[in-house]
């Protein structure tokens, strides 16, 4: 097993046992019963945009439902994506009529470098522009199918600048933005009164639950701030793959470039992401003698079936994204790259791991 490996299954255990903690599942219910709003993020894979990981723990583990694909460049119509948005709004929509969940928040980002350009979205080879002009495309359309009222869904653009890890809030009125690194000497009812001018007519119960992204951004940012990091730092270091769903746990950023499935083209994000791995240990970012993971993971809450089930889907992803890896990138097999394949119990965030052979891998 090598380091990479050996890293990623501790690193998951503890975070696993952090989340089942008594002083953890404490704080993640009060959270709910003061925030009950239902909150869904669209990001890159990249490793770097990690938004929970970008509040200063003002966002406990396991209240956002991240997806992840290439650029954040998602289609809603996707055969692959489709699904996940309508079972989102049902899910919302049900919990706004048995509880006291005022709605859903839907978070589109894009990132970027004000560093560097180069160190930008490669999804959209560095062209802010052009991940700007996609993302607020998404927003619309969100808006066009499940209503621009949002009385069930709030959609909303925001922009994650990858140096001081800041969060740009784009408003509901076209052309408002707040940049929360142009924040950090303002009250937080100064943050407050800046996020509200962003959006007037988002429910005060909505907003409310969207604060804490900003002020726990605001703490982020200032500490990232006061630790004058070198620009190098925030370049591409991942040294894991992680390709499915059910990686809520992986709270650590620049550590995996996380693919979800769900472009039709989804492989072809498992190689791009391989590729920069690759780079990263070419060009030095990362140590060689680690290794590198793919691993591969689908998420469940139910036992029986519903387990069974997502065990025989990260078999299968685990199969294709192997051979797509060895075909397409075969010089990275040469770094010691180790296939870990499991499921996740989204009760417990808890990993399930399974041992697949050459045989089951149809590797000749």
């Amino acid at each position: 097993m090598n380091a990479v490996n050996t890293f990623l299954r501790n690193y998951s255990l503890r975070q696993g046992e952090i989340f089942r903690s008594p002083d953890e599942v404490a704080r993640r219910e009060l959270y709910n019963a003061l925030h009950p709003t239902l909150v869904k993020v669209d990001a890159c894979m990249d490793g770097r945009v990690n938004v929970p990981a970008m509040t200063d723990g003002e966002i406990p583990l396991g209240i956002v439902s991240p997806f992840r694909s290439m650029g954040g460049r998602f289609r809603i119509g996707s055969p692959n994506y489709a699904p996940y948005v309508r079972n989102f709004y049902d899910y919302t929509l049900k919990m706004m009529e048995k509880t006291s969940c005022p709605g859903g928040l839907v978070i589109v980002t894009y990132h970027y470098s004000a560093v560097d350009t180069h160190r930008g979205c490669a999804g959209f080879n560095s062209d802010t522009n052009a991940a700007r002009a996609y993302t607020a495309k998404l927003a619309q359309d969100y808006n066009r199918v499940y209503g621009s009222l949002h009385n069930v869904e709030h959609v909303l653009q925001m922009g994650i600048e990858t140096d001081k890890e800041a969060f740009v809030f784009h408003g509901d009125i076209p052309g408002t933005t707040l940049d929360i690194s142009e924040t950090l000497e303002w009250s937080t009812e100064k943050l407050r009164t800046g996020m509200r001018a962003l959006y007037p007519e988002m429910p005060e119960a909505v907003f409310n639950d969207l604060m804490p992204f900003a002020i726990g951004n605001q703490r982020q940012v200032r500490k990232m701030s006061a630790s004058n990091h070198p620009p190098y730092d925030v370049n591409h270091a991942e040294q894991i793959i992680a390709v499915g769903r059910g990686f809520d746990w992986v709270h650590i950023i620049n550590k995996a470039i996380i693919v979800g499935p769900f472009s039709v083209d989804w492989l072809r994000e498992v190689t791009a992401a391989a590729n920069i791995v690759l780079s990263n240990l070419k060009e030095g970012r990362v140590p060689q003698e680690d290794g590198v993971v793919l691993l591969v993971c689908s998420p469940y809450r139910d036992c029986g079936v519903d387990a069974e089930v997502t065990a025989e889907k990260a078999r299968e992803m685990a199969r294709v994204s192997w051979r797509a890896v060895s075909e397409q990138v075969p010089e990275l097999l040469t770094y010691n790259l180790e296939l870990v394949v499991g499921t996740l119990d989204s009760n417990t965030m808890q990993m399930q791991y399974i041992e697949m052979s050459p045989e089951e891998l149809e590797i000749t």
